[in-house]
């Protein structure tokens, strides 16, 4: 049972291409839980200062 040459290669470009999409989402939805928390932060300051 040989494994295709061609086949392993397309495998690994496709787990490369997951891992970069992976990290770009995770990325991305770290920064705008930051941003949410930075903007619910000044909201609470605000409303405190009220």
């Amino acid at each position: 049972m040989a494994v295709d040459s061609g086949f392993l290669l397309i495998l690994f470009i496709d787990v490369v291409g997951l891992a970069i999409a992976v990290w770009f989402i995770t990325s991305r939805l770290k920064s705008k839980i930051v941003e949410v928390e930075e903007r619910k932060s000044y909201r609470w300051k605000q409303s405190k200062e009220e």
